[in-house]
Parts: structure tokens; C-alpha cells; sequence
């Protein structure tokens, strides 16, 4: 991993600053490929587009966040405290939701995304023995708006699909989704899911590693 210049960004609520670190480039060494199509890779760290800002707790897409500058080239001393926005926790994207910063379904996506993968990461670093906790109230109402902004004939988005079926238990559907044409570069990933469909499981999986 070859970090790349920090930027320094201001809240477009507070005005309060807050960094942005960016990459020159990254590699997948030790990454993790999760089922639900999250990868926690600690040489490519992932970017979220989506933030709250730590001192109002208010809601903001980063490409909105106007920029003051780079870390290095900035004169004067920073100060001390400055740290990155933080990202949102299930509820919050369900709020953000709620109070329309999804301008268009593409948007949507990436917040309901968000939202998913927030309600999938406490089962990320549990062991194979532990139960999974019981999703939230309404989860199954979320997830169906999010599968309504998936289009079946989009490998990627037929993996997500193919993946929720799992994960709520309808299996049948869930091979038939995952049976479809797949790309070969998307093939490693469909072959882990059928078989976390023919163990019967509906928990948050590390899939194989490709060879």
C-alpha cells in the first residue's frame, strides 16, 4: 500500500475540518471477500463516499465536503485533534434515507449498500460455533427496497440478489440466481455462495479465497 496525499476537508454543516487519506495504489493482499460482497482488505482500504461528521453528528456525501487543502502543503500548524468523519452506523444510513440525501436511485443504492453491509458486520468476526444476533425489526422490509434497486441482468447486482435470498432462507431462488451466466473474473464468488446454499447456512461468510 503507497498512501497518497491527505487531504483536509470542511463539514458543509459545521465547517468543521476533517481528513481525508487517499491512496496511489493498493494491493489485495490479505483481503477478505465477505458473502454479501464486502471486502475488508487492510492494503486497500475501502473509501465510503458516504460520512458524518464527528463534532455535529450530521450527515454528508465526501464530494460535497469542500476542500482546504492538502495536509503538506498547508502553512500553519493543523490542529492537533483532526481526525476522519466517521461512517454511519445502520440506523444512521436508515436516517439519511428517511430524510432524503438519496438524489436518484443510484445514490439510493450506495445508501442502502451501506445500511446492509452496517447491519452484516457483526457477523464478521464471529467464529463458526457462535450464533449470529437477530437482524433488526424491519429488516426484511429494507432489504426488499434494496433488492427493487438491483437489476437481475447486472452480474454484480445478481450475486447481491442471490445473496439475500440466502440469507432470508430461500434457497431455491437463491440457486436459481446464482446458476445464471456469470462473467468468469465473478465465478469464484458464485461458486462460494452455492456452497454456503448447500450447507443450508444463512449467516455472513468469508468466501473462498480464488486460487
Amino acid at each position: 500500500m503507497l498512501p497518497g496525499p491527505t487531504l483536509l476537508k470542511a463539514c458543509p454543516h459545521c465547517s468543521r475540518p476533517f481528513l481525508v487519506p487517499t491512496l496511489t495504489s493498493g494491493n489485495t493482499f490479505g483481503a477478505i471477500q465477505y458473502s454479501d460482497g464486502k471486502t475488508v482488505a487492510p492494503m486497500l482500504p475501502e473509501m465510503p463516499r458516504f460520512h458524518l461528521c464527528r463534532d455535529c453528528g450530521k450527515p454528508f456525501w465526501i464530494s460535497e465536503a469542500p476542500e482546504l487543502g492538502r495536509t503538506d502543503e498547508l502553512s500553519g500548524e493543523l490542529p492537533r485533534d483532526l481526525q476522519t468523519a466517521r461512517v454511519p452506523s445502520a440506523d444512521e444510513y436508515l436516517e439519511a434515507l428517511q430524510k432524503g440525501l438519496a438524489r436518484g436511485e443510484e445514490e439510493e443504492r450506495t445508501l442502502r449498500l451501506g445500511w446492509w453491509w452496517a447491519v452484516n458486520d457483526p457477523e464478521r468476526a464471529l467464529r463458526a460455533q457462535e450464533a449470529p444476533p437477530p437482524r433488526p425489526e424491519g429488516w426484511e422490509v429494507e432489504l426488499s427496497r434494496l433488492t427493487g434497486l438491483l437489476d437481475r441482468d447486472d452480474p454484480t447486482h445478481r450475486l447481491f440478489l442471490g445473496e439475500m435470498a440466502r440469507q432470508q432462507g430461500r434457497f431455491e431462488e437463491a440457486v436459481q440466481l446464482l446458476s445464471e451466466s456469470i462473467p468468469e473474473g465473478l465465478q469464484p464468488a458464485a461458486r462460494g455462495l452455492l456452497a454456503l446454499v448447500e450447507k443450508g447456512s444463512r449467516r455472513v461468510e468469508p468466501l473462498p479465497r480464488p486460487n
